[in-house]
């Protein structure tokens, strides 16, 4: 397989729109960046950043600043690390459930 390569794309409002995630992820995928993902499953994972940052902010204050709420608040809105043959299979799971149904 060799070296796996990653980018990270930063966090944007705009991720929070579906036809935007696949134009970015068919970008990507052109320039030869990322190899090994569906346009689809890097869609699902661009927009799954972003719907986890924004739900995480709405949450009540005191779920909010649970040690878990706030380090997935930070690992997202630290931008979306994309990578060769994407992330493992149960989270690719979790980003297709997320694109699909909200």
């Amino acid at each position: 397989m060799g070296d796996i390569r990653s980018i990270n794309i930063g966090m944007k409002e705009e991720y929070g729109d579906k036809e935007t995630c696949m134009e970015i992820a068919r970008e990507i995928l052109a320039s030869g960046a990322i190899k090994g993902v569906s346009e689809e499953e890097m869609a699902a994972e661009i927009y799954s950043h972003h719907y986890a940052r924004d739900f995480i902010s709405k949450m009540p204050k005191i779920l909010r600043e649970t040690p878990i709420a706030k380090r997935m608040y930070e690992s997202c809105d630290n931008g979306v690390d994309l990578s060769d043959y994407g992330d493992p299979d149960w989270r690719k799971m979790i980003y297709n459930l997320l694109y699909k149904f909200f």
